[in-house]
């Protein structure tokens, strides 16, 4: 664990060799993960940042044989995954135990693609008699502390699967890519409901597979993908959950070929970024919002940058970029608006560059910009950028029915307005947003199986933002220039009053928190 120094940089455990290399953190601040051991096989691990709290949750199949955990997910303070064992296959789990079985027998369920949607965890799975559809479970149910899941929709009836994937809430509702039979591989809506879950467009005409990568990026005003239509190619499509509000932003290349977008990138609450070939000047840099796409030109000319490892955070772009002279290094881009591109060290001399295998692998943590690269000497390992102002999400919130509620901020920079953006509350009667900012407490607060993740005692509030008929506010606060100021840490959260949800009276934002810089 480190916060991007070396003094507070220290292993926590010594594991074994074999392990699976991801990371999920529950609401209560438990981290997650599966881990080999030689009496044990691979299991499902949890720490709490400490050495002791560093262990074996618990042994799904005793000995040996490994279950395989999959497709961790958090709804609180719960994970929810997959499991294996002999007699059931792969089946639902939460914190290491199975609850259900949807497929009885050894075959298994197999259920993926998880993500959590207000109270309720949605899923797919195949029951052994309608192939894989999409499923829920009612996580927070008050009427029962041990719900089952549920089929939701038999997208493409009978026996032959929809095969859902790609899974987001956006607006209280749950957008996927589905194969209704007549409409392969198209953009669908639900509410939880057999009713309610519904084509939202057919993006290629004739039953042809429009959306390849079958991937949605999500910000707080639009959904965004890749898209073929069978006339334009692979090309950049918005959508805002409606027919008429699907369609591709622009047509990078022009012709059936298509500019194929890779690695979108969330930028805030409007607009992605992502590499395109416009056919012109070589796979560069873009940025867009559901009007415009702009082209950042890396490397001038035809010659191509191949930006990857895209990461935005505090408003910068971080990637990697290439360059016939350095190879891949790591690069900054400045701003929603992608300004002054330029090198952030050529951290190995020559044209061999500094990106490992597995990318550069930006994150945040407390201090710094963390990223992982070959400098030629040393191997792989972990160096820092000075991120100044830094701002990183944490947390789910919590919100009734189908609810998302999210906060965005941008980089705390002093001498300079921070923005702080919510979204995920769409009500017909009257609300008010309520923003606070506090320390950060030394534990969260359980409010039923919800986290309270501010501070009580240092609680501000900050603003409180009527709303009617939207699911977004924005709120402006000015940081002082005050040198005292600098490198403080901060959390910012903000609640939704009033709601529907049957357990608070109120919804729950993540929080975001803040590190004041210039």
């Amino acid at each position: 664990m480190t916060d991007g120094t070396a003094v507070n940089t220290r292993k926590l455990i010594d594991l074994h060799a074999l392990h699976i290399p991801s990371l999920v953190f529950a609401d209560d601040w438990k981290a997650w993960f599966v881990q080999y051991s030689d009496a044990h096989g691979f299991e499902l691990w949890r720490s709490d940042g400490t050495t002791r709290g560093t262990t074996l949750h618990v042994d799904f199949n005793a000995g040996p044989l490994s279950s395989l955990p999959r497709s961790l997910t958090t709804c609180g303070p719960y994970v929810y995954h997959s499991a294996y064992d002999e007699e059931h296959g792969y089946e639902l789990c939460r914190n290491g135990q199975r609850i259900a079985d949807i497929r009885p027998g050894p075959l298994g369920s197999n259920p993926s693609d998880f993500v959590r949607c207000g109270n309720f965890l949605f899923f797919s799975a195949d029951d052994g008699v309608r192939g894989r559809e999409l499923w829920a479970l009612q996580w927070r149910d008050p009427q029962n502390a041990n719900p089952a899941p549920r089929l939701v929709a038999d997208v493409r009836p009978g026996p032959e699967s929809s095969d859902p994937v790609s899974l987001v809430p956006f607006q209280n509702t749950l957008f996927l890519f589905a194969d209704g039979g007549v409409a392969a591989g198209n953009l669908w809506r639900g509410d939880g409901s057999p009713s309610g879950t519904r084509l939202v467009k057919d993006i290629a005409a004739g039953g042809a597979d429009g959306i390849p990568d079958a991937a949605l990026t999500l910000t707080t005003s639009r959904l965004f993908f890749v898209g073929d239509d069978g006339q334009i190619g692979r090309e950049l499509w918005f959508s805002n959950g409606t027919a008429s509000g699907t369609n591709p932003v622009a047509d990078l290349r022009p012709g059936p070929e298509g500019s194929d977008p890779r690695d979108l990138t969330v930028m805030h609450t409007d607009r992605v970024a992502f590499s395109a070939d416009d056919g012109v000047h070589g796979r560069e840099l873009w940025w867009s919002t559901a009007v415009a796409a702009t082209l950042v030109d890396l490397v001038p000319g035809p010659a191509s940058s191949d930006p990857v490892d895209l990461f935005f955070s505090s408003n910068n772009l971080y990637l990697g970029a290439t360059d016939p002279a350095t190879g891949t290094e790591p690069w900054l881009v400045e701003t929603l608006d992608l300004l002054n591109p330029g090198r952030l060290a050529d951290l190995r001399p020559g044209s061999f560059g500094s990106r490992p295998a597995g990318g550069y692998a930006f994150a945040i943590a407390l201090r710094h910009v963390i990223l992982r690269a070959d400098d030629g000497t040393h191997g792989t390992e972990a160096f820092v950028i000075d991120g100044g102002g830094l701002s990183r999400s944490f947390g789910q919130g919590c919100g009734g029915e189908l609810r998302q509620p999210s906060l965005r901020t941008t980089a705390p920079r002093l001498g300079a307005n921070l923005q702080i953006d919510g979204s995920g509350l769409q009500t017909l009667t009257p609300s008010v947003a309520a923003v606070f900012l506090s320390a950060k407490p030394s534990f969260p607060i359980p409010l039923g199986l919800c986290e309270l993740q501010l501070d009580p005692i240092t609680l501000q509030l900050l603003g409180a933002l009527p709303i009617t008929g939207s699911n977004r506010f924005s709120l402006r606060l000015f940081l002082p220039d005050e040198a005292s100021l600098l490198g403080l840490t901060l959390t910012v959260g903000a609640t939704y009053i009033p709601s529907s949800d049957p357990f608070l009276g109120f919804d729950l934002t993540n929080i975001a928190d803040l590190r004041l810089g210039r």
